[in-house]
């Protein structure tokens, strides 16, 4: 778990320093938020995406890596019991922060469901209005409109609705629930308050030019906002307070109108630096993220494993009398109960475990030049392979992991 925070944090990291050049240079704010939205749920789940879809599969590649690492400790391996698992002091202090931020939302929701069931309610301008004794700015948390104790005039009251709305039809308080869960998972990532304070802007942004582009006139619509900060749409920690600043607010009407080749340019390179982080992943997945702490430990030892492998294996007639001979590498994954799975014969290169040599003689001289292993010989040592029994799984990170050893077998004739 510890790894996945830490790339996930560091890929928000690197999409947060490229989507400030957006905000800098665009003012699509539709575009803006969906990017926004977008970079957060790609840094939680492109770990999970199966890494072969970006490189070519090579095919146990990390466990001879670990092997070959690991030769010289390999008959230690087998003799040692592996300890229980460790609770490392960074997952605990990371649950405390969890924990922490959790309550913190939970109060602030509990507060705004104490306002609502307090409050005077009733159906208006599409809303069910929730009236509260107190001088707020107005906020929706989906159709329900909180407005407070202010004194209006009859267009101010239409600007402020025409704001509102705009927030409940784009959604915008199911954007404030997602940055919230964000918040309270990578609370210790600066990247994900910057992500929720610039996404809860673009809900600002987008409100006010719609109020403008109604025909409410820009500087009877800012002086209205100097007297109510307009715009909360939901914020479970602090749920009255206004995060972006009317200084802000103002510049961005003031801004000229975004460039659509622009927008394009900037989904096209967020989507180029997204492939390229998938593909980075997938290569430290392939080649470096899967190399165990552990290698598999046989429970009885490992002069057990080989003598039942020596005993099961057998050398066959056919085999003999047409002289085939050679060396089988035998690949097979112990899983995390420790049992054997996906046993594969392969031609490889590579000295991993011991090499198991089955010598074989045959009474028949044959003159026929000596010939490699066939199928049918790789087929007898996948069913000899099968035998030894348990394993005690490889470990990692204090985890119970999956692992794949090889194994040699030389068929010699004598």
């Amino acid at each position: 778990m510890e790894s996945y925070l830490l790339k996930s944090s560091i890929a928000l990291i690197i999409l947060y320093i490229l989507y400030q050049w957006i905000l800098k240079y665009g003012s699509n704010h539709q575009l803006n938020r969906f990017i926004g939205l977008s970079c957060l749920m790609f840094s939680a789940g492109f770990l999970f995406v199966p890494y072969d879809l970006f490189l070519p599969a090579v095919e146990y590649s990390t466990a001879i890596y670990t092997v070959v690492k690991n030769s010289a400790d390999l008959q230690e391996g087998f003799t040692k019991v592996v300890s229980g698992e460790i609770f490392s002091i960074h997952l605990i202090i990371y649950f405390m922060g969890v924990g922490l931020f959790s309550v913190r939302s939970l109060v602030g929701l509990v507060t705004l469901v104490r306002l609502y069931i307090g409050a005077e309610k009733s159906f208006r301008w599409g809303f069910k209005v929730v009236k509260i004794n107190r001088p707020i700015a107005p906020f929706t948390f989906f159709n329900r409109l909180f407005i407070g104790q202010h004194s209006f005039e009859d267009e101010d009251i239409k600007a402020l609705i025409i704001h509102e709305q705009y927030h409940r039809d784009q959604y915008h308080s199911i954007d404030a629930l997602i940055t919230e869960v964000f918040s309270i998972i990578y609370w210790f990532n600066p990247a994900v308050w910057l992500f929720r304070r610039d996404i809860r802007a673009e809900h600002e942004y987008m409100a006010d030019q719609q109020v403008l582009r109604k025909g409410y006139d820009q500087l009877n619509y800012q002086h209205l906002l100097f007297q109510a900060q307009t715009g909360v749409s939901l914020s479970l920690g602090n749920y009255l307070s206004n995060t972006t600043s009317l200084k802000k607010r103002f510049n961005m009407m003031n801004k000229r109108k975004f460039n659509t080749k622009r927008s394009y340019l900037h989904v096209a390179g967020f989507s180029l630096l997204m492939i390229a982080l998938m593909a980075l992943s997938a290569f430290s997945e392939q080649y470096i993220g899967q190399i165990p702490d552990r290698l598999p430990v046989y429970e009885e030892g490992e002069n057990a494993m080989y003598d039942k492998l020596g005993k099961s294996m057998v050398y066959s007639a056919s085999a003999r009398l047409q002289k085939r001979s050679g060396l089988i590498y035998v690949s097979f994954k112990i899983n995390e109960n420790g049992e054997m799975e996906d046993i594969r014969a392969e031609q490889r290169g590579d000295n991993l475990l011991k090499e198991i040599v089955i010598v074989g003689y045959s009474k028949v001289e044959s003159m026929a030049k000596p010939t490699s292993l066939n199928e049918d010989d790789k087929k007898e040592v996948i069913r000899a392979v099968k035998t030894p029994g348990k394993f005690i799984p490889a470990e990692k990170e204090g985890k119970r992991v999956s692992c794949v050893l090889n194994l040699p077998i030389r068929f010699k004739l004598g």
